[in-house]
């Protein structure tokens, strides 16, 4: 299994719907950060991601608000397949059924998702050459973009970016991949590096502003000051 931190349990910082375990959070918290350290959510997905029988969503429907996985499903194997890099098995799994191609789990994300967050270029590249189309929203309104800046997979970024991916698409919180990039908890060379390939993206907005009325460089100044400085070099070019 990748050693990355799965964000397929519900995506906190985004915030969507108030039927969601956690909603609004871009409208009613000051900052993404302050409200990820309040509710300790990075440190329980971190925590999760070890855990073989995670399901991608925290659903309550148990004790432990935590679903086994169903490996006799073929969605759960091609997902799975693809958050833990398994390319052959993937591909069987889709010549068999290509259908499962735009699978989703309970919290909308696909298996192209999966591959992004788990920062695995080859299946990345493989889904993208059989139609998998790389603007597909989760239930919080994230891309395949959304996920790679989240986890500061640098190398899915700059693929999904020569693809033609919309570099400014917005979350239903209207974060976008570099409100997202910025205030990762990855380290600092891998976000650093991702950033960069974000604002080097022709057409990028990097003054966007979230609901919660944050802008990429307002998020830089609570994070990280070698990313503030990359933003007000890069708004200083002519």
């Amino acid at each position: 299994m990748s050693t990355t931190t799965s964000p397929t349990h519900r995506q906190s910082l985004t915030g969507a719907d108030d039927s969601n375990d956690i909603t609004e959070m871009e409208d009613i918290n000051s900052s993404i950060i302050n409200f990820a350290s309040q509710s300790n959510v990075l440190t329980r997905v971190h925590d999760n991601k070890s855990d073989p029988k995670l399901s991608s969503g925290w659903d309550d429907d148990n004790d432990d608000g935590i679903f086994a996985k169903d490996m006799n499903d073929p969605k759960e194997q091609v997902l799975t397949a693809a958050e833990d890099g398994n390319l052959e098995s993937l591909k069987n799994l889709i010549n068999n059924n290509p259908s499962l191609l735009s699978a989703r789990d309970a919290d909308g994300y696909t298996a192209l998702h999966r591959a992004a967050y788990s920062g695995h270029t080859d299946i990345v590249e493989y889904l993208l050459s059989i139609g998998a189309n790389p603007e597909w929203i989760t239930n919080d309104g994230w891309t395949v973009l959304h996920c790679a800046a989240t986890w500061s997979m640098c190398e899915v970024v700059a693929l999904l970016l020569r693809h033609g991916v919309d570099v400014n698409s917005r979350s239903h919180g209207n974060l976008t991949p570099l409100h997202l990039a910025i205030s990762s908890c990855q380290p600092e060379d891998r976000v650093i590096t991702t950033v960069r390939y974000l604002l080097e993206a022709p057409g990028i907005d990097a003054a966007a502003i979230s609901n919660c009325g944050d802008s990429p460089l307002r998020v830089a100044g609570r994070t990280s000051a070698k990313i503030t400085e990359m933003l007000i070099r890069y708004f200083s070019k002519p």
